[in-house]
């Protein structure tokens, strides 16, 4: 579950909040080291925070669910956010128990939706989330420092990432759009 990303990503957050510790292992943290412990405590919980509340594109899965036999929708295990309902978004979905809440009879007994998921796998997250995540973690860890000063350094820190990560999702997605337009257009730029 855990692997050496992990590790390092630990190692940076708490090096944000000027902890000098040496994490090695947070999948069976030594009873020696508090911050190993810290480590293994936090990181999914914040993992599954930052993804359902940045919401990355590597991290949407699209499915078909069909309704139970009590009417609603069953999500996915897998589910930490559904982000859309028959590209419905917003707040007209109501997440309950594990089922989706909502008058969908128009739909029929299938609806699709897309919803963030758990991505574990440190090989799919993009740079910018890589970026970010040891800012928030740090903003969980620092807490255990007892430390006025080096909160609200984590935080003006991990918001300052935060600004940066939307400021270049933004960029991308500029980018993105600018790009399809000249493909779509068929326009060919000459090789030199």
């Amino acid at each position: 579950m855990y692997n050496q990303t992990y590790v390092e990503l630990c190692m940076t957050a708490l090096a944000y909040i000027g902890v000098d510790a040496d994490v090695c292992n947070i999948e069976d943290p030594s009873p020696d080291n508090p911050w190993e412990k810290r480590c293994k405590r936090h990181f999914m919980p914040t993992l599954k925070k930052v993804l359902a509340t940045h919401m990355p594109m590597f991290a949407i899965k699209e499915t078909t669910i069909t309704r139970t036999a009590g009417g609603e929708f069953k999500i996915p295990a897998d589910c930490l956010r559904v982000f859309s309902v028959n590209e419905i978004c917003g707040d007209d979905i109501h997440e309950e128990g594990g089922l989706i809440k909502c008058d969908f009879g128009l739909f029929g007994d299938t609806i699709k939706i897309k919803y963030i998921h758990l991505v574990e796998e440190t090989g799919y997250w993009t740079p910018e989330f890589l970026y970010l995540f040891p800012y928030e973690l740090a903003c969980e860890l620092v807490v255990y420092l007892n430390d006025v000063g080096k909160l609200n350094t984590a935080i003006s820190l991990r918001d300052a990432a935060r600004r940066e990560v939307g400021g270049l999702n933004a960029q991308r997605v500029r980018l993105k759009r600018r790009f399809k337009g000249i493909y779509k257009k068929k326009w060919h730029f000459p090789v030199r």
